[in-house]
């Protein structure tokens, strides 16, 4: 668990911070949301993100545990991650596309609801937990790739990382290396052609069909450096909408929100998720634009901390969290350790933005799916005593 957490907080640092402020310092800082902001806001991004993830290794590696690792030996996950992946693809054929399902299309359907037992990230960590065969998690890995693309996924490749970063938490690192280093010479030889799809995908269209353009964009993409130094910007220079941040990111809004996520109906007034105001608080858009498309844009754990309470706060407050988790998880791993990869499954989304409404729907989905595929071991397990076949 503790080489699974640190695992994941240096891949944030280095491929989300470090590595976009290396290159872009390299070819220039040009917006790319076309939003104004300081080069001083973009360091301090850097600094108050790297101060954090630093620190909260350090604080892990040195907790005095033993560390154990999680067991989830379950039947049949290759089934159920056959159907997830089945599924997908018909509601992408059915909400037609990208932006039908951003838009809200498959809310409250049928398949909707057996995509949060049918989470296809999660079965494919389950399938590589429990698969011995090497052709199959290869291809698991490529298919996994292939439909999460055409879906307009632009993060299908880090969503592979992060699931062979989180097996750190079942098998020792030395198994890891090989496919690990397979996936990154996969990964840098399919981003181009992976990004590019996407983005036809989603838009349908392209802007510039030149590689080192759609490299360019990529690095931009990924860096959570813009999407952090705007809102400070925001906020140093006393924008009228800053109130639409705190109003909507605020702690009373978020666990009503949260509330309703979790039970049928909705207690509170309904609204959309908090980071779909990022661009109404910070960006110029309005309130009802959150409501009719997708406006969800990642800030980083440390900036939300920091534009509450400035530098103690955005330190103290994600380290505090950070390391939490990890104690959480800690404590779960051989009691429940399905709620222990819970806690690791949402790792990488609470550092990319607060919003602890996606937060808590993610583990919901998590949860879900994990039980799902154990109910389903369970009667596979059964049918196969009963009936006598191996």
């Amino acid at each position: 668990m503790k080489k699974a957490f640190i695992g994941i907080l240096g891949f944030y640092l280095v491929f989300h911070i470090l590595t976009p402020f290396l290159v872009q310092f390299r070819i220039g800082f040009r917006p790319y949301y076309g939003m104004a902001f300081e080069f001083s806001e973009l360091l301090t991004v850097v600094i108050l993100n790297s101060t954090v993830v630093v620190v909260a290794i350090l604080a892990i590696a040195y907790i005095p545990w033993k560390d154990e690792a999680l067991n989830l030996k379950l039947r049949g996950t290759s089934v159920l991650y056959g159907i997830s992946l089945i599924l997908g693809l018909l509601v992408l054929v059915v909400f037609q596309g990208f932006e039908g399902i951003l838009s809200g299309q498959a809310n409250g359907t049928l398949m909707a609801y057996l995509g949060m037992f049918l989470e296809s990230s999660t079965l494919l960590m389950l399938v590589l937990m429990n698969s011995r065969s090497r052709v199959l998690v290869l291809v698991s890995v490529l298919v996994f790739l292939v439909v999460k693309t055409l879906g307009g996924s632009r993060s299908a490749v880090i969503s592979v990382f992060l699931i062979i970063l989180m097996l750190a938490a079942v098998f020792p690192w030395r198994r890891l290396a090989k496919p690990l280093g397979l996936l990154v010479i996969l990964g840098i030889a399919l981003t181009p052609l992976l990004f590019f799809t996407a983005t036809f995908q989603r838009n349908g269209y392209l802007e510039n069909d030149k590689l080192g353009y759609f490299m360019e964009i990529a690095v931009r993409r990924i860096s959570y450096l813009e999407t952090g130094a705007v809102p400070l910007h925001a906020q140093a220079t006393g924008a009228p909408t800053m109130s639409v941040f705190y109003q909507k990111y605020g702690a009373l809004n978020q666990v009503q929100q949260a509330i309703n996520t979790l039970v049928p109906g909705h207690i509170f007034p309904e609204d959309v998720d908090p980071n779909q105001y990022y661009r109404a608080a910070f960006m110029g858009y309005t309130e009802s634009q959150a409501h009719e498309r997708y406006t969800s844009i990642n800030m980083t754990l440390p900036v939300f901390f920091y534009l509450f309470g400035g530098w103690g706060l955005g330190i103290a407050g994600s380290i505090s969290l950070i390391v939490g988790c990890y104690l959480l998880a800690r404590g779960l791993q051989t009691r429940a350790p399905a709620l222990a990869l819970v806690v690791l499954g949402v790792l990488y989304s609470l550092l990319s933005y607060f919003d602890f409404v996606t937060f808590v729907r993610q583990g919901m989905y998590i949860l879900c799916t994990i039980s799902a595929a154990w109910l389903f071991s369970k009667i596979l397990g059964w049918y196969v005593g009963r009936w006598g076949m191996r």
